[in-house]
């Protein structure tokens, strides 16, 4: 009984061997070679870097990215970012409950501190009330999950969120804008222009957004 058995499991794991062997040779020939692409530069730890060469968990999301996702405000990045919940807070359209790996601060109240700091070009949002920001005008969002008190200060036991407005340009005149209408008579406009003051050395941006959206219920006294 036990040869019987030793030449059964001899078998199988000839069988496997060759199947193994054959595998490879089917996954050269179907598997494109890997393309990293364009260099991604942050500035996570406060100072310009290679995302590669950063040792934090770090999420960076291009305005080219932002555009394909349809983001109009933060909330509507979270589906690009692992381990990241955000929501639109209570008491006003602007206010931002962020979570990060399930740490967040879920009330409103302007007396309690976030758990998830918001920074804008470096600047500190203190409170949750104006932290959604509209990502027009935005060069990149970087998501910095775990706690980063070393580098942003308190309020960073979650994580950080820095947001980099669009820098202009120094060369070219540059200009943009769009018009969107939708249900409940949704009105979203915005405009950007870039224009070199020295040139190479100074330049001048100017950016606006109009967004209007009516609300579900309508009140009988204004209809």
């Amino acid at each position: 009984m036990k040869a019987r058995h030793s030449l059964r499991i001899a078998a199988l794991a000839s069988a496997a061997w060759g199947g193994a062997v054959s595998l490879p040779a089917i996954a050269q020939n179907e598997t494109p070679a890997f393309d990293s692409g364009s260099e991604i530069i942050v500035t996570a730890r406060r100072r310009e870097e290679n995302i590669l060469d950063v040792p934090v968990s770090v999420t960076a999301i291009s305005s080219e990215s932002i555009a394909r996702l349809q983001a109009n405000d933060m909330s509507g990045i979270q589906g690009a970012v692992p381990n990241v919940n955000l929501v639109q807070g209570r008491g006003s359209t602007s206010n931002s409950n962020f979570f990060i790996r399930g740490i967040g601060q879920p009330d409103a109240l302007q007396t309690f501190d976030p758990a998830v700091g918001t920074y804008v070009d470096g600047v500190y949002f203190s409170r949750i009330q104006g932290a959604l920001v509209n990502l027009f005008d935005v060069e990149r969002v970087e998501v910095l999950r775990g706690p980063q008190g070393t580098l942003y200060g308190k309020n960073t036991i979650g994580g950080a969120v820095n947001i980099v407005s669009r820098k202009p340009s120094t060369t070219d005149f540059k200009a943009m804008g769009s018009l969107t209408y939708g249900s409940y008579d949704t009105w979203l406009a915005n405009g950007y222009v870039s224009a070199p003051l020295v040139q190479d050395k100074l330049a001048l941006s100017i950016a606006g957004v109009y967004d209007k959206r009516d609300g579900t219920v309508t009140d009988p006294l204004r209809a």
